[in-house]
């Protein structure tokens, strides 16, 4: 499936299948993805995986700032 949309579900059932003990490879035959993407989800779903940081944009606020931020927003939402 190239480009194609999968949803969330579909990505925890695959990874069950691998906890419950199937193999890599019958999972990707089974539910016809590829084995990128079984990495890909294993890393998303599975654990956490520490993401480069050179990957995206900048944030605009540090994490104090952002943290400030969101306890305005909850303190007075209007």
């Amino acid at each position: 499936m190239v480009y194609g949309y999968i949803s969330p579900d579909m990505k925890q059932r695959a990874l069950k299948l691998l906890r419950e003990g199937w193999d890599v490879k019958e999972v990707v035959e089974a539910l016809n993805v590829s084995m990128k993407s079984m990495a890909r989800w294993s890393g998303n779903y599975g654990h956490v995986v520490k993401q480069s940081s050179l990957r995206g944009r900048r944030y605009a606020l540090n994490a104090a700032a952002l943290a400030d931020v969101t306890d305005l927003i909850c303190d007075s939402p209007c």
